[in-house]
């Protein structure tokens, strides 16, 4: 985890530590090596990814431009994509009622 540094002193942050965050996997194990890290990382991503398209298409949304959104953003797009409300499906819903 990223830890203040005291003052006047440089603190850099590492490339480890970018990714933990953006991953959410720094929350879970802080100290999780690099290699492990990237690796399992890329795995979740694409987990996240997947969801991510099945359930914008089943909320009424494209589906291809949220799994490359959810492949990005990982863990953070999925809970967005979670909490936004359905969209209305006109083409669905006119066909049903006819």
């Amino acid at each position: 985890m990223l830890r203040a540094a005291a003052p006047g002193k440089n603190q850099r942050v590492t490339a480890e530590a970018v990714l933990g965050y953006w991953s959410g996997l720094a929350l879970l194990a802080p100290e999780m090596p690099f290699t492990t890290l990237w690796r399992t990382m890329l795995i979740v991503h694409i987990c996240d990814a997947v969801v991510c398209g099945i359930l914008a298409a089943n909320g009424g949304r494209p589906r291809w431009p949220w799994t490359a959104i959810g492949f990005v953003g990982g863990i953070w797009v999925l809970v967005a994509l979670l909490l936004l409300p359905a969209r209305n499906q006109r083409g669905k819903q006119s066909s049903a009622t006819t």
